[in-house]
């Protein structure tokens, strides 16, 4: 299914936009605004974390 790199990248990616979306919760926001910071925050993690490990 996946390579061993892109299970890892996506797995970081993933770690990334959920800390962000908990620390967005805690903070006192909705939970819409956490998932859109978090989905964000995936987004530039997995273009961050593919262009620096190869």
């Amino acid at each position: 299914m996946f390579t061993q790199r892109s299970a890892l990248i996506l797995l970081l990616g993933t770690l990334a936009g959920s800390v962000v979306a908990i620390l967005t919760v805690r903070t006192g926001s909705g939970p819409d605004a956490a998932m859109l910071d978090g989905g964000g925050a995936f987004a530039g993690a997995v273009i961050f974390f593919n262009a620096t490990i190869s």
